[in-house]
């Protein structure tokens, strides 16, 4: 792991606020010497011109990355995928087919939150841009929080569960088959903030045992799960338990001889800013 890397950072082509211009502009002021764009189920990062020139131009390396959804005892795991082939066939049927369900989903929450309000409170054109491959549900949580229609993502939440269950499935690989796109393409398949699930009562070990079979490379290792300026965004309740977290999985990656990277999982400037300053 590099110090000077940030592998798990967010634009506009999924649910950042950000375009990849701006973040390589800011990577370059803050001297990193390598970054990964992971945008959640989606490439189209890659797909500008020349993205890897013009970060090499900088003196900055960009690693092909993406994070895929993935299905794990009924529980969602997030996987970062690094080096990948953009042009992979079988995992970019699986893209088309996850980004055309998330759209469907968000257009009828977003036609039942403006019956719910008799208003209409979500502009569907603002969503679906054309730079923006994955349309997600903090798209609609924007709109909202804006026009002070919730206080909070939890308010958010209750309000979808309450008012606008739709009919509308996106499918999720289970962890090993998301493993085997990665490998497929070319690419080294990580666990993404792996603390999110050890605290959710996962066994982080007997999951990295099981994954080892199937081709898990490594653990996202270095990450910022106390965040002081946005306590309700927090998952832990100070950095000591932050620290703490960040040593067991190190532990547990040696124990294993997993790779271990570095993401600030940044959606926003602030953020990014902030951890790669400290």
């Amino acid at each position: 792991m590099h110090h000077r890397e940030d592998l798990h950072i967010h634009t506009r082509v999924s649910d950042g606020d950000n375009t990849f211009q701006e973040i390589l502009d800011t990577a370059s002021r803050l001297r990193l010497a390598r970054i990964s764009i992971t945008d959640h189920d989606a490439l189209g990062t890659y797909r500008r011109d020349h993205p890897i020139a013009d970060a090499a131009a900088l003196g900055i390396e960009l690693v092909p990355g993406i994070e895929l959804d993935t299905d794990y005892q009924q529980m969602e795991v997030h996987l970062l995928g690094y080096g990948i082939d953009i042009e992979n066939a079988e995992l970019n049927a699986h893209l088309a087919r996850v980004q055309a369900e998330r759209r469907q989903r968000i257009r009828l929450q977003a036609e039942a939150l403006n019956r719910h309000f008799r208003s209409d409170v979500i502009d569907l054109s603002r969503i679906f841009t054309p730079e923006r491959d994955t349309v997600m549900k903090p798209h609609l949580y924007r709109f909202l929080r804006q026009q002070e229609l919730v206080d909070d993502y939890a308010g958010f939440r209750r309000l979808l569960d309450e008012h606008a269950r739709v009919d509308a499935k996106v499918f999720r690989p289970t962890l090993p088959q998301a493993i085997e796109l990665i490998l497929h393409a070319g690419g080294m398949p990580v666990i993404a903030h792996p603390g999110y699930l050890k605290k959710h009562g996962i066994r982080l070990d007997m999951l990295v045992e099981e994954m080892i079979r199937f081709g898990l490379a490594g653990l996202e290792t270095d990450y910022p799960y106390w965040n002081p300026h946005k306590p309700d965004c927090s998952h832990f309740r100070d950095q000591k338990s932050e620290r703490a977290m960040i040593a067991a999985i190190r532990e547990l990656a040696g124990r294993f001889n997993l790779v271990t990277t570095r993401g600030s999982d940044a959606h926003d400037l602030e953020t990014f800013n902030r951890f790669n300053r400290d």
